[in-house]
């Protein structure tokens, strides 16, 4: 049907664009110009929030954050906020509307971290192994490319920061950045 070929050009238009993304920061070009600027991730962190919290509603989804003012890094804005969309967007989708999703931000001795946790089903250490792989969708049936956490990954490390996960089955999950 139209529609389904309609999704089925929107999917691949989103491959093509993550594909293009993830090879750009893997060259080191994709936010070249502005990733030794200073960007308020509070600020960034607000502004994602906020334009998932319609979303949340909706699904009448559990949905907190605590971001404390006055976080400054060195970085590029689009890049890390890229990173904050893609971490909630896996939270949302790999989750049911019940489960609440919460992004909680800290400043410690000089670093910033950013935690996104669901109170979901959890993986197993199995799935955790796989989940930046590219094109590793894990077990589930929510539409994506499988592109968002390897791409996560670059731009984190590509920053000079880390990302982990630490989850259990029934435990939920927490990705740290």
């Amino acid at each position: 049907t139209l529609v389904d070929t309609l999704e089925q050009a929107e999917r691949l238009g989103r491959l093509a664009e993550e594909l293009l993304t993830l090879s750009a920061v893997e060259a080191g070009n994709a936010g070249r110009e502005r990733k030794d600027g200073v960007v308020a991730l509070d600020v960034l962190a607000r502004e994602v929030v906020e334009s998932l919290d319609p979303i949340a509603q909706e699904q009448g989804r559990p949905f907190s954050s605590s971001i404390p003012p006055g976080v400054l890094v060195r970085g590029s804005a689009d890049l890390l906020k890229r990173v904050l969309v893609n971490l909630l967007d896996n939270a949302f989708r790999h989750t049911s509307p019940d489960v609440p999703v919460e992004l909680v931000m800290r400043r410690d001795d000089g670093v910033a971290t950013v935690d996104v946790r669901d109170h979901g089903p959890g993986m197993t250490s199995a799935e955790q192994a796989r989940l930046f792989e590219r094109f590793h969708r894990g077990g589930s049936k929510a539409p994506g490319t499988g592109l968002g956490l390897a791409l996560c990954l670059e731009i984190v490390r590509g920053h000079g920061g880390t990302i982990d996960v630490t989850s259990a089955p029934g435990l939920g999950t927490t990705v740290r950045v």
